[in-house]
């Protein structure tokens, strides 16, 4: 299994382009809030998709863009989107009654 956390990175404009292809094993693909990701991959026995969905990014025409293609045979490509520990930090905590 593979952990890739791109919540750090720095997005050019415009898109980029992953490839991941995983067979007997899973990939994590972390991505930031403010990158819109579109996927073009596959699963056979297996899954290839995007766990939630980034509302943030989807919204605004501006976002840097992440297509990831691959393939997953046996196994999982899962893309979370989330932010990095020190931008949770930073958000405000909802206030308990």
């Amino acid at each position: 299994s593979v952990v890739i956390d791109l919540r750090e990175a720095t997005f050019a404009p415009g898109v980029t382009t992953l490839h991941c292809r995983s067979v007997f094993g899973s990939i994590e693909v972390k991505v930031p809030p403010h990158v819109r990701v579109e996927l073009g991959g596959g699963g056979v026995f297996g899954s290839f998709e995007e766990v939630g969905h980034n509302d943030l990014a989807a919204a605004s025409p501006e976002a840097p863009v992440l297509h990831i293609i691959g393939k997953a045979v046996f196994a999982s490509v899962e893309v979370i989107c989330r932010p990095s520990k020190e931008r949770r930090a930073a958000l405000p905590r909802p206030q308990r009654s």
